[in-house]
């Protein structure tokens, strides 16, 4: 029997300010095409859990995260692939306009 993997990957849980709303997009990669997701992705190497949920926010929404939280791991097991490990963090201070 194959062995298998975890990658890892993190997503991000944006709060608007009255903390009854939260942002969740579209997919249009390769995974789960057109189901709603939480901004997320690969971890880059060299680069902190916290430096990549930054940058994945950036290249999904143009949102610049100010401060996160990280709340925990979520282990995704896959039938016929490797399973995915996010780290997730909570967003409540941020600035720009999502696109």
């Amino acid at each position: 029997m194959a062995t298998k993997a975890a990658l890892v990957g993190i997503c991000t849980i944006i709060l608007d300010p009255s903390r009854k709303y939260f942002l969740l997009g579209q997919r249009l990669g390769k995974v789960m095409t057109a189901k709603l997701g939480l901004p997320g992705g690969m971890i880059e190497v060299g680069e902190t859990l916290e430096e990549g949920s930054s940058r994945e926010l950036r290249e999904e929404t143009s949102l610049i995260a100010r401060r996160q939280t990280y709340i925990g791991a979520i282990r995704e097991e896959r039938k016929n692939e490797d399973d995915f490990i996010h780290f997730a963090f909570v967003c409540e201070d941020y600035s720009g306009r999502c696109v």
